[in-house]
């Protein structure tokens, strides 16, 4: 939490680690999981197109595109050396 009033900190909340789907993702070729992980990314990409086109309606292909990108670089954390 956040020590200013009224400042809120975004709280990240993830489900337990599936121990079964684990051992069944280290038990496939190392291509198959990097297709697993690639449509994984699809699929979140797809989410949030989505919900960007319900958000902003008119928007073209390309304005959901480079609005995709905004958000996605927004929430990329880079180091800090």
């Amino acid at each position: 939490m956040s020590d200013q009033p009224g400042e809120e900190t975004a709280v990240w909340r993830f489900d337990p680690v599936d121990i079964t789907q684990m051992r069944l993702l280290a038990q496939l070729p190392p291509g198959w999981r990097i297709q697993t992980m690639l449509e994984a990314q699809a699929f979140a990409r797809s989410l949030m197109l989505g919900r960007l086109h319900q958000q902003f309606p008119d928007a073209s292909t390309e304005e959901l595109g480079l609005k995709l990108l905004e958000r996605v670089s927004r929430d990329i954390k880079t180091p800090t050396f």
